[in-house]
């Protein structure tokens, strides 16, 4: 299946542009709530002429390819983003939903008995990947990745009852399809991206 790197660049560049027309006026959590919309509304947009479709699972929002095995859901990444050297993480904790999206994937990696609401499903029929996405202010760039989650990390902190968090961070990815960086130096032109295509291997398992 192929996926060209415009697509998922013009995602990055809508978000970063929606939240730079954020300004003090706006209510808090403003900036960030369009940094994560504004990206999957562009996915969904470009990709819908293609059979692709909208999904939202219990606030998990996505969308899902044509054959329905696999999806693609949008998060800030850390400093790490779309860089080889390093593994990125999210820069936001997030929540259980997105936690069992990870056990979806078959590569659990922290302990079932974190809590019962991320126990694996009878039959996984679909897989994650996230486009993470980092503004780079010091070299005026943009750095994203399309990867697959294969590691939760519950927030260490858990609640009066010492429960553990169902909220957490994804920390680790495999694959990961690194793209080019887009560059913010003159307002980098749509024109200068490329369109190589990305190709990815989903292949439905069997239950």
């Amino acid at each position: 299946m192929g996926l060209a790197q415009d697509v998922l660049h013009e995602a990055v560049l809508v978000g970063h542009e929606e939240q730079g027309r954020c300004t003090e006026n706006d209510v808090a959590a403003m900036s960030g709530f369009v940094g994560w919309g504004k990206p999957l509304r562009s996915l969904r947009d470009q990709l819908a002429p293609l059979g692709w479709t909208r999904r939202r699972d219990h606030g998990f929002e996505s969308v899902v390819s044509p054959d329905g095995s696999w999806q693609i859901a949008y998060a800030a990444g850390n400093a790490a983003t779309g860089r080889h050297d390093r593994m990125p993480a999210t820069r936001l904790d997030k929540g259980p939903r997105t936690g069992l999206a990870v056990v979806e994937n078959g590569q659990i990696r922290f302990p079932e008995s974190a809590s019962a609401h991320f126990a694996p499903p009878q039959n996984p029929s679909i897989e994650t990947w996230f486009l993470l996405a980092f503004y780079d202010e010091v070299v005026e760039e943009i750095r994203s990745e399309l990867s697959r989650p294969v590691r939760f990390a519950p927030l260490s902190k858990g609640n009066k009852r010492g429960e553990k968090s169902r909220r957490g961070y994804l920390d680790s990815f495999d694959p990961r399809l690194i793209l080019d960086p887009v560059s913010l130096v003159e307002s980098a032109d749509v024109e200068d991206l490329h369109n190589e295509p990305i190709d990815i291997d989903v292949r439905r398992r069997s239950g």
